[in-house]
């Protein structure tokens, strides 16, 4: 049982102390490793956690069916009575289906969080892991329908009365790009930053002059596509892939040195020095343009220098200047 709350909200409740929120998520990820793709994809398969709120509704449904249906034998067809007592057999038997839609959405949404922690990223939100572990985890309070048979879940966060956290199934939907998000490892973004070291140095040897501002251009673009998830997954993976190499998120905590990395690109607003903001989706727009300027600083570093061949000294362009300046006075 939570002890004393922090004051986070998640979805219309407070995070309860880590220690909740660790015990919750180690038994969530236990439950998963019980429940099998096999068992998922089975259309017979209901999870026990369900069950006993199902078939609660369902007889009680039952019951009422039943009841109007004897009314309607016994009612003139054409009469208010049969015609209301119609709507409201419709009603119960449109429920059912939705209630079996639901359970299969659930079903299909637990298959994709399974999947989605085995290469869950570390710009996964603690709340959102949390989140994902009391619906899909089989960690919530309380499972019930709603009257239009959509699923819902509960979970205490306090010891007052009104101390309940609502789920709602389609908010959830999906684990990935829900409104609680498992962000996951940007494979296809991390495959196109190494190709692109590859051509880079490439070009350098062939003596191909780097256009930064193609690249920044190829890096935005891909981001952008790949949407806020992406983005976020990309600023805490390592780009080198030697499992050594540091994040972009990691980096820009212990400090990076060019200033405008902490500076709002729009507004002129000092920036957390903290990479907290990195992890909510509404900040991905901001994220894009500094990973799509740090990226291409990366690939400044593979072409590496350029010879005067004139002087055959190293030429510097008027950022590496102004770094170098930065560098010299940075306290």
């Amino acid at each position: 049982m939570a002890k004393k709350q922090k004051e986070e909200t998640v979805q219309g409740g407070t995070l309860p102390e880590v220690n909740v929120v660790g015990e919750r998520t180690a038994q969530g990820i236990k439950y998963l490793d019980r429940v099998s793709p096999e068992m998922l994809s089975n259309p017979d398969y209901i999870p026990d956690h369900i069950q006993k709120n199902l078939y609660s509704t369902i007889r009680e449904g039952r019951k009422e069916f039943d009841f109007l249906t004897e009314l309607m034998e016994n009612s003139d067809k054409t009469s208010d009575e049969y015609s209301a007592a119609a709507r409201e057999r419709e009603k119960i038997a449109n429920k059912w289906i939705m209630m079996k839609s639901q359970i299969e959405e659930y079903k299909n949404s637990t298959g994709q969080l399974k999947g989605a922690l085995t290469s869950m990223s570390e710009g996964t939100d603690e709340k959102n892991l949390y989140t994902n572990m009391l619906v899909y985890g089989a960690q919530s309070d309380a499972v019930d329908f709603d009257e239009d048979g959509r699923m819902r879940f509960a979970s205490a966060y306090g010891k007052g009365k009104d101390d309940i956290a609502v789920f709602q199934l389609d908010d959830m939907l999906s684990p990935v790009t829900g409104e609680s998000p498992i962000i996951t490892e940007p494979a296809g973004t991390k495959a196109l930053v190494w190709k692109m070291a590859e051509k880079t140095k490439e070009d350098s040897n062939t003596g191909k002059p780097f256009d930064g501002d193609w690249t920044y251009t190829r890096v935005y673009n891909d981001l952008a596509e790949g949407g806020p998830q992406n983005t976020i997954g990309v600023a805490h993976a390592d780009l080198a892939g030697d499992n050594q190499s540091k994040s972009f998120a990691k980096m820009y905590e212990e400090g990076l040195a060019d200033p405008l990395y902490y500076v709002h690109p729009e507004t002129g607003e000092v920036m957390p020095s903290d990479s907290a903001w990195m992890k909510d989706p509404n900040n991905a727009g901001i994220l894009q343009k500094f990973l799509g300027k740090y990226i291409t600083n990366i690939m400044k570093d593979v072409y590496g220098p350029t010879i005067n061949e004139e002087t055959g000294l190293i030429k510097k362009s008027q950022s590496q200047l102004a770094q170098d300046l930065i560098k010299k006075y940075k306290k």
